[in-house]
């Protein structure tokens, strides 16, 4: 009778509770399903919509063109293909990407976006149009040993002394001067890490506990390439003409600075200024060393001549509309005698 009496309870029980219990259910069933619908259409109302069109050089619309939009961590965030009037559409995140367009797998064009929460965006890409003007980017699936990041080119014309030193980028240029105060030409590819920090120049340091600089963690000369005067000028006219500002800008750097270093720095600037026109670096035979101060202001002086002509080369022949000059520190002990 006992055990009779306590089936009976029970079934009771569970009679009063099981539809409280299944109520509670339901409702973190519909709670979490809300929670997630509210969820995604914010994030939706987060969203930016890039709109463009892609044009080639003549201003004729490009149909069927890949466009993609490439997140700073270099990922693939979206893409989308144009339509026959040329034009795409892409929904963005907020935050910076590099948009590109690709015929045949090819990349013909790119350019940098920042995606403004709540802002319409609209983007006009040129085929042969680049960021920067000289940039390139890696490929995606590209070999493991090649860089991870955005490949920079610069233009530099230099009255160092030619190294006899092979590196492994390519021909180096010393702390002594040139014989007869001859410039040398050429161009340099250098690399920009992909978490790079905009006015950050990464290095491989002692307390980052690695002494051989990656492309894929540092801002580094990866190549350099001689040219002679006429396919220097040549160049950078084909990348001013490519160019929206139809700018060269020219770096001189300070005191204590290597070849190399001004390199690095006149890229990195360039990428973060994001100039689109031909970045050139003007080095003069800096020593290099802190305690070259007297030598190095020596040599500031024995340059100003060579960067005058070089400067009225670049006047004449780069087909530029406008000529932007940084001159850093020392370097601007040159400049007073240069002609505006």
């Amino acid at each position: 009778m006992l055990v009779s009496n306590m089936k009976s309870d029970i079934y009771q029980l569970f009679r009063l509770l099981f539809p409280a219990a299944l109520g509670v259910v339901i409702l973190c069933l519909c709670g979490g399903w809300w929670s997630e619908r509210v969820i995604a259409q914010t994030n939706l109302a987060a969203q930016v919509i890039l709109t463009g069109t892609i044009i080639d050089s003549d201003g004729a619309l490009i149909s069927g063109a890949t466009v993609q939009a490439i997140s700073e961590a270099g990922e693939l965030t979206a893409q989308t293909t144009s339509h026959e009037d040329g034009s795409f559409r892409l929904a963005l995140d907020p935050g910076p990407y590099t948009v590109r367009a690709l015929l045949e797998g090819k990349i013909v064009t790119d350019a940098r976006v920042l995606a403004l929460a709540g802002q319409a965006s609209f983007l006009s890409l040129k085929l042969g149009t680049y960021f920067h003007g000289t940039r390139q980017i890696t490929r995606a699936g590209a070999p493991e040993n090649q860089p991870k990041g955005q490949i920079v080119r610069i233009f530099y014309a230099t009255d160092r002394h030619s190294s006899s030193i092979r590196t492994k980028y390519g021909q180096a240029y010393d702390g002594n001067r040139s014989q007869n105060g001859s410039l040398s030409y050429g161009t340099a590819f250098v690399s920009i890490p992909r978490d790079h920090k905009i006015g950050q120049l990464e290095d491989a340091t002692f307390w980052s506990f690695s002494f051989l600089p990656s492309a894929a963690d540092y801002v580094s000369l990866s190549r350099v390439n001689v040219q002679n005067q006429s396919s220097f000028f040549n160049d950078i006219h084909a990348a001013v003409g490519s160019s929206d500002s139809k700018s060269v800008l020219v770096f001189i750097h300070g005191y204590n600075v290597s070849f190399e270093d001004a390199a690095r720095r006149t890229a990195q600037m360039a990428y973060d200024l994001g100039f689109d026109g031909a970045p050139i670096l003007y080095s003069w035979p800096s020593k290099g060393r802190a305690q070259d101060y007297s030598a190095d202001e020596e040599s500031i002086q024995w340059t100003t001549d060579h960067l005058r002509k070089f400067l009225e080369d670049v006047a004449r022949k780069s087909g530029a509309r406008r000529i932007q000059i940084i001159a850093h520190s020392m370097g601007n002990r040159a400049l007073p005698s240069v002609p505006t």
